[in-house]
């Protein structure tokens, strides 16, 4: 490895595995984070939480009777211990609508409503600090008290929506290859090719997502959903952000096979791939950061990198944590 400054950016599994494999106990847990910190000060690498990760971790504390609550609890305290600076600031990276929008901002589009910036930065600081306070203290009383649960709700109505604007971009999509496909139609009732030809028209769709400008397809329609003005996004702003995320591009790909070919009803594809848009939209703020590492044991993402030619920029969970502590 050089010694270039990297930031390093683990998903919500490598939180959850980290703290599984330490059997809960919150010493050894403490023991390894700070050797971990060592080792990636020496290669020059900088720890970076995505909120992403956090507000996954934090909904499943809304009930200790939770099954994931005691593992959602440690990891946050992981996490929290991990990317905390020399200063005691805790390093995020913002979400899908921030990193749109940011970009957008980078390349030079005036498309940021300062109202909705200001509201996207006081959703990382407001995640960061109730997580910061449960890190600090993890008895049970104090997450049930009304304090955190109020802000764990908040936080979590936020990132709801935050992730149903990313998933409205690839509804957009499908409508492109089936106008009458209508997610209001009524509850779970929206499939896609339904009624007369539906072989051929699923076999179009099939060829269609496998040419190269459905990429350009796709980044159009994530920079849509999030920029009010459409008329500013470019040709050219497409290319770039296609290129840029072009392992996004690869995974949500994988997502439209998935949808056509199960024959999935919305809702219930809404449901079962919840984790897969999350997985998506962390591994998005990775790339948004300069000389990133994703660290993830999700075949699905680790390929994605490699085929795009970046797999420089994604680290095995295993092989990564075995590398700093050895």
């Amino acid at each position: 490895m050089d010694n270039l400054k990297h930031s390093v950016v683990f998903d919500t599994n490598a939180y959850r595995n980290f703290v599984k494999n330490r059997n809960y106990d919150i010493d050894i847990i403490q023991r390894d984070i700070f050797k971990l910190k060592i080792k990636e000060k020496e290669l020059n690498y900088h720890p970076m939480i995505s909120i992403v990760v956090l507000s996954e971790l934090l909904k499943h504390l809304e009930s200790p009777y939770d099954p994931n609550y005691k593992v959602c609890k440690c990891a946050i305290a992981a996490a929290i211990d991990h990317c905390r600076g020399n200063e005691g600031n805790i390093k995020s990276i913002v979400s899908y609508s921030g990193i749109v929008l940011a970009e957008a901002k980078k390349y030079g589009l005036q498309c940021i409503d300062s109202q909705i910036w200001k509201d996207i930065c006081d959703h990382v600081e407001s995640v960061v600090l109730v997580s910061n306070k449960i890190e600090q203290n993890l008895s049970d009383e104090f997450i049930a008290s009304k304090k955190i649960q109020d802000a764990v709700k908040i936080n979590l109505e936020n990132s709801s929506l935050n992730r149903e604007n990313f998933y409205n971009s690839f509804v957009e999509n499908l409508k492109l290859f089936d106008s009458e496909f209508n997610t209001n139609s009524g509850k779970g009732n929206a499939i896609l090719f339904k009624g007369n030809n539906q072989k051929i028209r699923s076999r179009k769709y099939r060829e269609m997502i496998e040419h190269q400008f459905f990429n350009k397809d796709i980044a159009a329609s994530i920079l849509s959903s999030v920029v009010e003005h459409r008329e500013l996004i470019t040709k050219e702003f497409v290319s770039y952000f296609s290129d840029k995320y072009s392992p996004i591009i690869i995974l949500m790909k994988t997502l439209y096979r998935t949808f056509e070919g199960m024959g999935k009803k919305y809702d219930n594809f809404w449901k079962e791939d919840m984790n897969t848009f999350n997985d998506i939209i962390i591994a998005m703020g990775a790339l948004y950061v300069q000389n990133s590492i994703l660290v993830t044991k999700d075949k699905k993402i680790i390929d994605a990198y490699k085929d795009s030619g970046l797999g420089h920029q994604v680290m095995d969970f295993d092989e990564y944590v075995r590398e700093m502590l050895s």
